[in-house]
């Protein structure tokens, strides 16, 4: 059976055995209406301890009403195929076409069907010269971008539909949770529909100091734009809270200065560990982020040329080593 490069991007990493070992398929979906949502299957094999797996599904709709609900299990109740993309926690599974699956616990229950329909090829923040290397410790690929999300959601109280809602679907991985780590995605702006925006942060040292790399990607008005050199790294620049990011970048004759941004209740938290030394990690999450993105060209200065604007169509997470009060986190 031959598999599509994105299903290709989608196999397992861990194998049985390794320890000091993370991964991790989100599914992320936003739409101008309201409906967003954010669906993690995970699993961690610290050096210390038994292996598990993590379930974790985030919805908010129109209206203000929002869910959160996670199930752990030990891996021994997961399966994980080798030669395609499943990966089945419990009731629950995600796989190249979707994700299908249930949750019951005292605060929710809540069951889901949902297919995934990619209209692009993957996505790779990372310089591909740094997947097959020990850096950074935390890998990322989107093999499913710019998707359509069809399908079902239901709780006890009410069911709502997706129809060819926007998406994401992403894959991490690694050995080990350096902070902090933060990544900003972005697919489609209301003055340019095709245009996307995909970031990257993380720790990394220069000459014994511990710095923030930061790796930028842009397609805009049908050209990409990618700040991903080590040079570009010391030059971008950024700064962030659990619910906002600030970056800048420039090459050539051109710069872009973007803001992600919202409201602290829309920001939901995962518990988790560094799977190598066992310290205590914060997933501050959003789906249905406002990105606003600025774009100046060199003329005999810097011009502000266009402005872009996703008022809730960007996602954000940002992992931290200490909890923010203000999230709830399970």
């Amino acid at each position: 059976m031959q598999l599509t490069l994105s299903e290709r991007e989608n196999l397992p990493r861990w194998r049985p055995g390794l320890r000091g070992f993370f991964e991790a398929y989100d599914l992320t979906w936003n739409n101008q209406e309201g409906c967003s949502g954010w669906i993690r299957h995970s699993l961690n094999a610290p050096r210390k301890g038994e292996p598990e797996a993590s379930l974790c599904i985030f919805t908010s709709i129109p209206g203000g009403k929002k869910t959160l609900t996670r199930e752990s299990v030990p891996i021994e109740q997961t399966r994980i195929e080798r030669e395609i993309f499943y990966f089945q926690i419990g009731d629950s599974s995600i796989f190249q076409n979707g994700t299908r699956g249930k949750i019951s616990s005292k605060q929710e229950r809540i069951s889901w069907e949902i297919s995934v329909q990619p209209t692009q090829p993957p996505s790779h923040p990372l310089p591909p010269i740094l997947y097959p290397l020990p850096f950074p410790k935390t890998k990322i690929t989107i093999p499913q971008p710019f998707s359509r999300m069809s399908g079902r959601i239901a709780t006890a109280q009410e069911t709502w539909s997706l129809q060819r809602t926007p998406g994401d679907q992403s894959h991490l991985w690694g050995t080990a949770l350096p902070t902090p780590w933060i990544r900003g995605s972005c697919r489609g702006f209301r003055e340019d529909p095709g245009a996307w925006f995909e970031g990257v942060c993380f720790p990394t040292r220069l000459r014994g100091k511990l710095i923030p790399a930061t790796l930028l990607s842009f397609f805009y008005r049908g050209k990409p734009y990618r700040f991903l050199a080590p040079l570009s790294w010391l030059r971008n620049k950024g700064h962030h809270e659990v619910n906002r990011w600030h970056f800048e970048t420039r090459g050539g004759r051109i710069r872009f200065v973007g803001g992600l941004e919202t409201q602290i209740e829309e920001v939901f938290g995962i518990l988790g560990n560094d799977p190598s030394s066992g310290a205590p990690r914060f997933w501050h999450l959003t789906p249905s982020a406002g990105l606003h993105l600025e774009v100046f060209e060199k003329k005999r200065e810097w011009v502000l040329v266009d402005s872009l604007t996703a008022p809730s169509g960007a996602s954000l997470e940002v992992l931290t080593d200490s909890p923010d009060e203000r999230i709830r986190c399970l």
